[in-house]
């Protein structure tokens, strides 16, 4: 049985994965540890290398964050395969307001509560419909820890990869508020949002499993 490494979101965790349909799979969910408040996306995907047995072939699974950390550990493994879920592949796609936005010393200003509460804004950037769905972002966000949030958001600004992974698949939403940028070659889902992961749970299982056939 193929064995999958999955890196979750930002503000989000394995629980997302839950309901994907993939029964050919062996599901290893890599775990956050906390980072130096120097560590770059780079740096950082080094020190979870260690959760990944480089004895066979590698599959990631990156949804948002976790797809640029991928990136970055795609770098590091040879002849990886790469998927990235509602993410960004380089700088690029990051968006300009975040970059402003997400500089330090405004984002220290900015009080948490703000980033981890839940409300009609939250689910309509999110994309999230279903009370069930909404329940599961409200207990992730509630269970979100500040200090790896705040490094997060500003190791996302600070990231200045250009690289494009040889072995990469990108599943996009046309309806993402996140992340909207859609690379060309990517499998665009129409409608989906950031988090269409699970509204279009059946969809995006459908798409993993072709590609993950290959």
């Amino acid at each position: 049985m193929k064995k999958v490494y999955f890196l979750s979101g930002l503000g989000a965790d394995e629980r997302v994965f839950y309901p994907l349909d993939l029964p050919d799979i062996s599901p290893v969910y890599i775990s956050w540890e906390t980072p130096d408040i120097n560590d770059t996306l780079s740096t950082y995907a080094g020190k979870l290398l260690k959760q990944i047995d480089l004895s066979q072939p590698v599959t990631l699974i990156g949804l948002s964050f976790g797809g640029m950390i991928a990136v970055e550990l795609s770098r590091m493994i040879y002849d990886c395969q790469t998927i990235l879920i509602s993410s960004a592949l380089s700088r690029n796609a990051i968006p300009l307001k975040y970059k402003l936005f997400g500089k330090k010393t405004l984002l220290d200003k900015i009080p948490f509560s703000l980033f981890s509460m839940t409300n009609r804004l939250t689910f309509f950037l999110f994309g999230i419909h279903k009370t069930e769905h909404k329940n599961l972002i409200k207990e992730i966000l509630n269970d979100t820890e500040e200090y790896f949030f705040r490094w997060a958001m500003s190791a996302v600004v600070d990231w200045e990869s250009e690289f494009v992974p040889p072995n990469l698949t990108l599943i996009h939403g046309s309806n993402d508020k996140i992340l909207p940028h859609i690379e060309s070659n990517a499998i665009r889902i129409e409608g989906g949002g950031h988090l269409m992961i699970l509204d279009k749970v059946d969809l995006i299982s459908t798409h993993l499993n072709r590609i993950l056939e290959k």
